[in-house]
């Protein structure tokens, strides 16, 4: 056994027994700086970490704050648009009478789809034109939505010069009457315009030659021998190919139709003189500026403008300055959460001068086109509505500024046809 002595030299000249983890008095300074250091990484850490989740909270309180405060349609927080309702205007069954529209199933396989009603218009009197190509008519509405004429299409059927499934339809505020629609007896695609009387009998032709160019090189013989035929068509006015192609009709606040050629400018159709200022190879003395869209800048330059975001249309005058400006961040304001205005056209002006565009919307789930309207300075928003897909359900403004819509599916769905129409809430 030790004795008291050896016990008491065993415990000074030993490093005394502590519990695990608790540091003894030697290298005691060396521990604490230790410690020093890792507390300080550590709460370094956590400090960030409470930012990062601070910011995140705080950024989804935000947006919740702001979906939950979006205006419903038509309501903003510094501008009350207009309000609108919708009505049924038309309905009509499919047949050949009075008040019925046409249908014409195609057999199983055909390339074609089935043909029905597929243009739309309305005069300087509110009365409505649909176009019914399976009964070779057009069918005229009045302002109370009863039939009140037929329009024959004979003279275009005599020389081949109608597709009933490619048109669009106008009536400038002289009461002509405008078809957008293709040559049959073409050997190739085609975009022409026709335009006919209140009793169907034709008044012009019009075919831009850059269609032309692109089938044929010139002054070569089959050019020459085409161009022969072309001009040898009854009232028909062969467009300079210095205007390029010719897209989409409108209607200007003047009541003139006009066709947009080449990427900017408008051919006015309601020109008596068109033939002597838009013959092939002559200037075009009739063309106007239109709206020109200006796209997001796009990530990938290779990019087609098509999958861009529009930032703006411009409209500007024959000296190339701005007349005036759209701006479609303000319709996104008015819109469900997340939407993005990816392309605005224009589609014409009521007796208001108010100006009417058509708003191709993505992040919308219950729609993605809708009918913006404007003052004519582009400086304050109007109203808003949602409209149907218009590639299948064609429409159209008229001048007290309503909205009408031309609406089928197929002869299963509702046995007929209908025209609604939107009208401001008084």
């Amino acid at each position: 056994m030790a004795t008291s002595m050896q016990m008491n030299n065993l415990i000074v000249n030993s490093v005394p027994w502590v519990p695990h983890g608790v540091p003894s008095k030697f290298g005691l300074d060396s521990v604490k700086d230790s410690f020093k250091g890792k507390s300080m990484k550590m709460t370094i850490k956590i400090i960030l970490m409470g930012i990062i989740i601070l910011f995140w909270v705080n950024l989804g309180v935000a947006l919740a704050q702001s979906k939950s405060d979006r205006p419903p349609m038509g309501q903003g927080t510094s501008t009350q648009l207009e309000q609108y309702s919708e009505s049924l205007f038309i309905f009509a069954r499919w047949g050949t009478g009075n008040n019925e529209l046409g249908f014409l199933r195609q057999p199983e396989g055909k390339f074609y789809p089935d043909m029905g009603p597929n243009a739309i218009s309305v005069d300087k009197n509110e009365n409505v034109y649909v176009l019914d190509p399976v009964n070779r008519r057009i069918v005229v509405y009045a302002k109370d939505g009863q039939p009140k004429t037929t329009i024959p299409l004979n003279s275009l059927d005599k020389y081949k010069i109608f597709d009933p499934w490619n048109n669009e339809l106008f009536v400038d505020w002289s009461g002509s009457i405008y078809i957008r629609t293709q040559f049959l007896d073409f050997p190739f695609p085609n975009v022409a315009v026709v335009k006919i009387n209140d009793a169907g009998e034709l008044l012009s032709q019009y075919v831009p030659t850059a269609e032309l160019r692109e089938h044929f090189a010139p002054k070569t013989p089959q050019f020459e021998k085409f161009m022969k035929r072309v001009m040898g068509r009854p009232e028909m006015t062969v467009l300079s190919e210095n205007i390029g192609k010719l897209s989409k009709l409108h209607i200007d606040n003047k009541g003139y139709v006009r066709g947009i050629v080449g990427d900017s400018m408008a051919l006015n159709f309601s020109d008596n003189n068109i033939s002597t200022v838009a013959i092939m190879g002559l200037p075009s003395g009739n063309i106007e500026n239109s709206y020109v869209a200006e796209y997001q800048a796009s990530l990938k330059k290779t990019s087609p403008k098509s999958t861009a975001q529009v930032r703006r249309l411009v409209l500007k005058n024959k000296r190339n300055e701005e007349i005036s400006s759209v701006n479609p961040s303000e319709v996104v304001k008015y819109l469900p959460f997340g939407a993005l205005v990816k392309n605005l056209r224009y589609i014409a002006n009521d007796d208001f001068n108010n100006t009417y565009f058509l708003a191709l919307v993505e992040g919308v789930s219950d729609g993605s086109r809708f009918v913006v309207k404007y003052r004519a300075d582009g400086s304050t928003l109007l109203g808003i509505v949602a409209v149907l897909d218009t590639s299948d359900h064609p429409l159209a403004i008229g001048p007290s500024g309503s909205i009408y819509q031309l609406v089928w599916g197929s002869k299963k769905n509702n046995d007929g046809v209908k025209v609604l129409r939107w009208s401001t809430r008084k």
